[in-house]
């Protein structure tokens, strides 16, 4: 599934950075009241972030699965994610699963779901200008 290093790189820091951000929000619905708007807002942040992790590692394991494959092809070094950079086209894939993530996850036409539409479309449109060479790719 993966074609380069890059791609398990930008997998792997989309998902910690969703995850740094549940626990941003699961901080702070601590400090506020139970039972308050802002503890429900929190709380149902909190829930939509944990489908989004579930789904996204989900993800990766098939990466992970296609991995072996893809080191005896020659499309992986076979060197630790921590150890690897993700090129500007593997990020922008990146952010385009997950606003896909994000849209199979919304409730249909919720402002989350008109969001991650968005994205999507924009996320397309830079990953085929990005390939096709209309902008500039910036490759490690």
């Amino acid at each position: 599934m993966a074609e380069s290093d890059g791609e398990y790189r930008a997998a792997s820091d989309l998902m910690l950075g969703t995850l740094r951000r549940l626990r941003e929000i699961e901080e702070a619905k601590r400090r506020v009241g139970v039972g308050t708007p802002e503890f429900v807002r929190f709380a149902a942040e909190c829930e939509a972030l944990s489908r989004r992790v579930f789904t996204w590692s989900r993800f990766q394991q098939m990466l992970a699965e296609g991995s072996p494959t893809a080191r005896v092809r020659g499309n992986v070094s076979g060197r630790p994610i921590e150890d690897l950079v993700a090129r500007p086209l593997d990020r922008i894939l990146a952010a385009w699963r997950e606003a896909e993530v994000r849209f199979r996850d919304a409730m249909p036409g919720s402002p989350e779901a008109q969001q991650a539409a968005a994205d999507i479309e924009r996320l397309r449109a830079e990953y085929h200008d990005t390939q096709d060479g209309k902008l500039p790719r910036g490759d490690a």
